[in-house]
């Protein structure tokens, strides 16, 4: 079989990460909001699911019921920071978030070039065949 588990995993490892930025950029983007909470993509718990469920075929938007199943599923896993905040009820903490970002990039450059070395393997069985 040409897409193997691995290739499932890191295909969900990336979605994950994608997830986690745009999480992390709404976090920024209401960094002065009052009462806005914090959000958290557990990356553990969603490469969990993904692995007992698997991924929904064909990606992208279901044409009929207009969802898109894995980012349903990794909305699921996305939780409200319950940390203190501000006297404003926001409890976003800028220091955090670039941090978070920045070890969130590193870990999609790890995927995608685990990626792209899976890719490069196939590549080179199908010339050499």
């Amino acid at each position: 079989m040409i897409f193997d588990k691995t290739l499932t995993v890191l295909g969900a490892g990336l979605s994950a990460r994608r997830h986690t930025q745009a999480v992390t950029a709404g976090n920024v983007a209401n960094a002065d909001t009052p009462g806005y909470r914090a959000r958290r993509v557990d990356f553990r718990q969603t490469l969990e699911r993904v692995a007992q469920e698997g991924l929904p075929h064909g990606g992208g938007v279901d044409p009929l019921t207009g969802v898109d199943p894995l980012a349903a599923r990794l909305e699921a896993v996305t939780t409200v920071d319950k940390s203190p905040g501000r006297a404003d009820g926001n409890n976003v903490n800028m220091e955090a978030e670039i941090s978070a970002q920045v070890h969130n990039a590193l870990e999609f450059q790890a995927l995608s070039t685990v990626m792209r070395r899976k890719f490069g393997m196939m590549r080179y069985a199908l010339d050499q065949g």
